[in-house]
């Protein structure tokens, strides 16, 4: 995980070009596919060798290393407000959740790593083996050439190589990819046995990465506030998740883009999204939290907000250490259950119970600017093993920009509506299963 180096604003406009060439007129469609957990038994990530044990620690770690990652991409992004020359990206190694894709005329079934802290798409392109995109087996794709507009020039990390327009992406953990960029159609293989596409899908052809596990045909979708992102080259304002609140490894969510990705209907809570032209992650305000019925006051507030809605990251990361301490000294005040301090002692969450007829979690309210919403025993506590349940709020020490994890996220419909500047949350049982 970490920030994206050498994008210029001379490609940033290449890419509004693009976009705008080939998405003049907004669809209407909507685009949904499934969205399963890196942990599922579904994911081609997937290690049948881990415990449920071995599974939380990782999930935690990569958890805390997005964290530390996106606190340092906003920082950046935030000095550099007026700064156009530099733009940042999270590392898709940390994302937690994939979709369902397939690209190019043969339609290769692809799961990318869709996450909402990246924004320009990219999938390995000289791996020759069966299951693997190859743009030389695709009759629909094409490079994107230098000479397609005067943007594309020796720009640092984008420059023009052999008349074709190349893309070099550092992370802060030192992972690396590029190739060139190239034009190709992505399809979605839709929840309900269908088939949508999206021709002129622009995204980077892997030719190179170092620090990425290539062994199974996957990749990255960008789904951040940037022009190149997906959400933006469907020429669509909405999209939305549900996230599975049961066990991930044996079901799956779903994803949606456009007219389905509209979160409508009663029971709606309409959070405030904030947006930055620096920035490419969405904010919330997050105001307070409500347990057992004493609330407990932010009293923090940031630009253009304290709190991004992410799907890539597993825990809660409350923007302010008194209130994560406040948080969680009430949960366990109110919880007549006997501590599990190993793991505790362990995977350095607070507090963690055996689940027994004691287990009882408080009513729990997250209190944004524009909504309140009830929050259920599986978003406030992660199971870390069997019958074993932590707190899911944390913070790593000191006011700073706080993470809504996908733990806090479950078994909600997220709708991002970008025009209207809301994020919709609507109670569903987000689990299926094959």
């Amino acid at each position: 995980m970490g920030m994206l180096t050498n994008f210029t604003p001379l490609f940033l406009i290449f890419l509004m070009f693009l976009h705008i060439r080939s998405f003049q007129t907004k669809v209407t469609v909507g685009y949904n596919t499934r969205y399963i957990h890196r942990d599922s038994k579904l994911s081609p990530l997937y290690n049948p060798s881990l415990t449920k044990s071995q599974r939380s620690k990782n999930a935690i770690a990569r958890s805390h290393a997005r964290y530390s990652h996106i606190k340092a991409v906003h920082s950046l992004a935030a000095s550099a407000s007026n700064n156009v020359n530099t733009t940042t990206e999270t590392d898709p190694n940390g994302g937690d959740y994939l979709m369902l894709v397939s690209l190019g005329s043969q339609k290769v079934p692809l799961w990318m790593i869709a996450d909402t802290g990246s924004v320009l798409g990219w999938t390995t392109c000289n791996i020759n083996r069966a299951g693997f995109y190859n743009p030389k087996s695709s009759t629909s794709y094409s490079n994107v050439a230098c000479s397609s507009t005067s943007q594309c020039i020796n720009s640092g990390g984008y420059k023009c190589k052999k008349s074709l327009c190349n893309f070099d992406i550092t992370y802060g953990d030192n992972s690396e990819t590029g190739g060139v960029l190239g034009v190709d159609t992505l399809y979605f293989p839709t929840t309900s046995n269908g088939t949508a596409s999206l021709p002129s899908f622009v995204f980077g052809c892997s030719s190179y990465y170092y620090g990425f596990d290539v062994s199974s045909p996957t990749g990255l979708i960008g789904l951040g506030y940037d022009p190149v992102s997906l959400p933006n080259q469907l020429g669509v304002s909405t999209f939305s998740y549900c996230l599975p609140g049961s066990d991930v490894n044996t079901s799956y969510g779903s994803i949606n883009f456009g007219s389905t990705g509209v979160v409508t209907g009663s029971n709606v809570y309409k959070a405030k999204l904030f947006t930055s032209s620096s920035d490419i992650f969405y904010f919330m305000n997050l105001t307070g939290i409500t347990v057992n019925g004493v609330i407990y006051n932010t009293n923090y507030a940031a630009s253009p907000g304290n709190t991004i809605i992410d799907s890539g990251t597993t825990l809660t990361y409350l923007p302010s250490t008194t209130l994560a301490a406040a948080v969680n000294s009430a949960l366990e005040k109110s919880i007549n259950c006997t501590r599990a301090v190993s793991y505790e002692n362990t995977n350095g969450l607070a507090p963690c119970y055996q689940a027994s007829s004691c287990f009882v979690v408080p009513p729990i309210v997250a209190h944004f600017q524009g909504t309140d919403i009830p929050l259920t025993q599986s978003n406030a506590f992660l199971e870390v093993d069997t019958n074993v349940y932590c707190s899911a709020f944390t913070n790593d020490g000191g006011n700073d920009v706080g993470i809504w994890g996908n733990i806090a996220q479950s078994d909600f419909k997220v709708g991002y509506d970008i025009t209207n500047q809301v994020i919709n949350f609507k109670r569903t049982q987000c689990a299926a299963s094959s």
